[in-house]
């Protein structure tokens, strides 16, 4: 007991410290033993609290003194609950900070380590993968990642740092570059990348025979029709670049891809006209000096008489037997008149003589070609022009893909358009992506998220990068 000394109260007018003390008061409560005093006696109120409210001894006392076990087990819920709050709002959530980037590469292994880290420091923090590729696997004790990638599209990467208090944070790369370029290709970091929804693929550079986006398919290079007309193309296997063209048509030369006409008039050896050789495509035909005509064999020529000079013919008179006879020159058809000579169409007389486009001419043609084709030196043959090689074809922010004969615009990802016009998608004014404690940046052909004033994002590194599109991390 405290002595009349050391006591610190003040007692009212005619009253002092011996009318307030009694020295043979024990507390019932002080030591735990007195729970049947507590209880007065009452053992099935003292079973049902002690049910109710195990050893919490302020649960116990408030069941004695209000005969409520209810009431009692309430007060010590709504304890446990402001404590149990108070320890919320003072605990922080983790800190776990990874590569931003991550440059990776098809077939080959990564291997990286976690910073975590906590202010509160009693606190423990495990990590858990929440989502990973295939192959991935997370080392939660040493805090360590390694992934051999197998996987170069449609995956992500996340994974969650939580403490002893239930508070998490979330890491996940802003940006995966992917480098897959198989069969000996090689990445090209110089390009613009392409995003493909959840990782952005650098574009490859195939070797010869391949192609596609990954150098995974064998080119075709007979696709572009390279041979001369009606001349077999053999395209050369991957890894093989290249093709072969068969050999030229009968009356033709070359190497099967440019194949001319032989010129049989040039060498006597090669045509067997008595007089005069007229070289045609893929053969010749013969004719005779004037004062001659030509014999029923097309090859040789005897003398004629001159016509009379009343003759009527249009182009070329012979006699023969004393009767004048009209012939007509070279693209030209003798009439049924037999005096009038008229053109002759060779492009519906044979079809084969140019690639693409014959427009006839007096006595003779021409080749031509469709557009997104230029003619080959041969004057016969239609390549192909790639449109992508020319600047402005199409807009500085669409990929042009040449196509044969002809070419395609198309927007690249972040901008609307037909391709030869693109413009800037505005992703913050089509609702809000960003969610509710994060403002959406609009920049050229993409966005970013960054959280609004008093929200901070559970990993600081990634505060402005596209991982935050959701918002969710901003609080």
């Amino acid at each position: 007991l405290i002595s009349e000394s050391k006591s610190l109260f003040t007692y009212p007018a005619g009253t002092g410290y011996a009318n307030f003390t009694d020295p043979l008061f024990t507390p019932v409560f002080s030591d735990g033993l007195n729970l049947t005093a507590l209880f007065g006696n009452d053992q099935a109120l003292l079973q049902k609290a002690q049910q109710a409210c195990g050893s919490d001894t302020a649960c116990l006392y408030d069941a004695s003194q209000t005969l409520d076990v209810t009431l009692a087990v309430q007060a010590k819920d709504n304890v446990d609950g402001f404590q149990t709050a108070e320890k919320e709002a003072e605990n922080f959530p983790p800190d776990i900070v990874g590569p931003a980037t991550l440059n990776v590469t098809f077939g080959q292994s990564v291997r990286f380590t976690f910073n975590v880290t906590d202010r509160n420091p009693d606190d423990t923090v495990l990590l858990e993968a929440f989502k990973l590729p295939a192959n991935a696997s997370l080392n939660p004790s040493i805090y360590e990642l390694q992934w051999t990638v197998t996987q170069y599209t449609n995956f992500s990467i996340q994974v969650v740092a939580k403490d002893s208090n239930g508070a998490t944070s979330i890491y996940q790369p802003a940006r995966i570059m992917m480098c897959y370029c198989a069969n000996s290709g090689q990445c090209d970091y110089s390009a613009e990348l392409v995003d493909d929804g959840s990782v952005s693929q650098v574009p490859c550079i195939c070797k010869d025979g391949w192609t596609s986006d990954h150098c995974t398919v064998d080119f075709d290079s007979c696709a572009v029709g390279p041979c001369f007309e009606n001349v077999t193309c053999t395209d050369h296997p991957a890894p093989l670049s290249g093709y072969t063209c068969g050999s030229c048509p009968s009356g033709l030369t070359g190497d099967g891809r440019i194949c001319t006409d032989i010129d049989e008039c040039a060498n006597t050896t090669t045509h067997a006209c008595q007089q005069v050789c007229i070289n045609t495509f893929q053969s010749y035909i013969c004719q005779c000096n004037p004062g001659y005509r030509l014999k029923s064999d097309g090859k040789t020529c005897e003398a004629t008489i001159p016509c009379n000079a009343t003759n009527t013919c249009s182009h070329i008179c012979v006699q023969r037997n004393g009767t004048d006879f009209c012939a007509c020159r070279k693209g030209y058809a003798l009439q049924p008149d037999g005096t009038s000579c008229t053109d002759i169409n060779e492009c519906t007389t044979n079809v084969h003589l140019c690639q693409m486009l014959c427009v006839n001419t007096a006595g003779g043609y021409r080749c031509s070609c469709q557009p997104g084709y230029a003619l080959h030196a041969n004057g016969r043959n239609c390549t192909d022009i790639n449109e992508c090689n020319t600047p402005g074809t199409c807009s500085p922010y669409a990929t042009c893909q040449n196509t044969v004969g002809s070419h395609t615009c198309q927007c690249k990802p972040g901008y609307t358009g037909n391709g030869t016009i693109c413009n800037d998608i505005n992703e913050c004014s089509t609702g809000t992506p960003c969610g509710q404690s994060a403002d959406c940046i609009n920049t050229n052909g993409n966005y970013y998220c960054q959280c609004r004033p008093s929200f901070y994002s559970t990993n600081q590194q990634l505060a402005q990068s596209q991982s935050l599109k959701d918002g969710t991390t901003c609080q």
